[in-house]
């Protein structure tokens, strides 16, 4: 018996895990949308450039209010320095960006890349920016542009993350654990569960675990890495109440596989009760019918299929008896006529030996 309890116990922590990673397989979501996103980048920074760097801040500022998704386009010459931002930041104007070693390394590339940036300011998460190339009518590189985007930030949530039960908590990592959105409270902070995640992480792998909470109930975590993004998609909830639902499914299953057997039971019944007893009793009568009782009529009380049949056999034995005392009619018929001819014979019979006698005298 407790080797059954904890066969139980097993299963339901297994899904609950189950419960667990696919509540963070929203990661291929997040990485659609910033794919997404990406080609938007793309789209507006192929656009044919404006004379003036005037009309072509205007033409971005359109842009920018038509996408909606980024918190802040910026064009970038082809060092790095910023020539304009929209929306409007002039103390950005004039400061280059190449001093970060990730955006450095994009703008020496002549492709679109993805990239995290760790602002200055602690109160806001790490953001993600996404650098696509520029090129002249002539096809030369002319610089760079620039978005900008915080994934739950200022009321924009690009990657709104879906609100559960109060026992399930959401959140998107950077690649140092960081927290750069998640279901609750906008924070920047390193993910309580970052320690145990780091192999996950490392490795680039998805996975659950249990987070061992001292004085506290355990958690389960399962992580799930982005692809356009370092890091990825954690999910937590609490192992009692995972462990809930799959015994709340159980006895949901118990009371349905209960009512399914009355219900079964009572199909049986009734299948028995209006189908197999009354074949059964046509089979016994048309058993008496080929033993030779033709008298017992075959009652038909129902107006289905097997009424019809009963009917059928009844009407086939009235006219089976009927054949049958025809038959014999005949036959006694037959037999007298054959006693009549007998006698006949047996007369003649007697009148030639008379003749036959009277001959011989003479």
């Amino acid at each position: 018996m407790s080797g059954c309890s904890a066969r139980a116990d097993q299963l339901n922590r297994h899904r609950s895990h189950r419960a667990c990673y696919k509540s963070a397989g929203q990661g291929p979501g997040v990485d659609a949308l910033l794919k997404h996103t990406r080609r938007q980048l793309e789209a507006a920074a192929a656009l044919p450039t404006p004379g003036s760097g005037q009309s072509e801040r205007e033409q971005m500022e359109s842009i920018y209010e038509v996408l909606g998704t980024f918190k802040e386009l910026v064009r970038l010459d082809a060092d790095g320095e910023v020539i304009w931002t929209v929306p409007s930041a002039p103390e950005r104007e004039g400061w280059t960006l190449a001093n970060e070693p990730r955006l450095l390394q994009a703008i020496q590339s002549d492709q679109t890349s993805v990239l995290q940036l760790t602002p200055s300011d602690d109160t806001h998460p790490p953001v993600a920016v996404i650098v696509a190339p520029m090129h002249n009518s002539q096809g030369i590189l002319d610089g760079f542009l620039a978005g900008e985007l915080h994934l739950s930030h200022a009321g924009l949530d690009l990657v709104p993350l879906p609100e559960q039960e109060k026992s399930v908590h959401a959140e998107i990592i950077d690649e140092r654990g960081y927290i750069i959105a998640h279901s609750g409270e906008e924070i920047y902070e390193p993910d309580e569960h970052a320690e145990i995640l780091t192999d996950f992480i490392a490795r680039g792998e998805s996975g659950t675990t249990i987070h061992h909470v001292g004085g506290g109930r355990d958690h389960i975590v399962a992580y799930y890495p982005l692809q356009t993004l370092p890091g990825g998609v954690v999910v937590e909830q609490i192992e009692d109440e995972a462990l809930a639902l799959p015994q709340d499914m159980q006895r949901t299953m118990l009371i349905y596989g209960l009512g399914a057997l009355v219900v079964a039971s009572g199909a049986a019944w009734f299948h028995a009760h209006t189908v197999v007893r009354p074949i059964r009793q046509l089979t016994s009568d048309a058993a008496l019918m080929a033993s030779g009782d033709l008298d017992k009529p075959i009652t038909a009380t129902r107006e289905d299929e097997i009424g019809a049949l009963a009917r059928r056999f009844d009407e086939m034995r009235v006219k089976l008896r009927a054949s049958l005392e025809e038959s014999a009619r005949w036959a006694e018929e037959l037999e007298d006529r054959v006693r009549e001819r007998t006698r006949e014979v047996e007369e003649r019979n007697r009148e030639l030996g008379v003749l036959n006698q009277t001959r011989r005298q003479l």
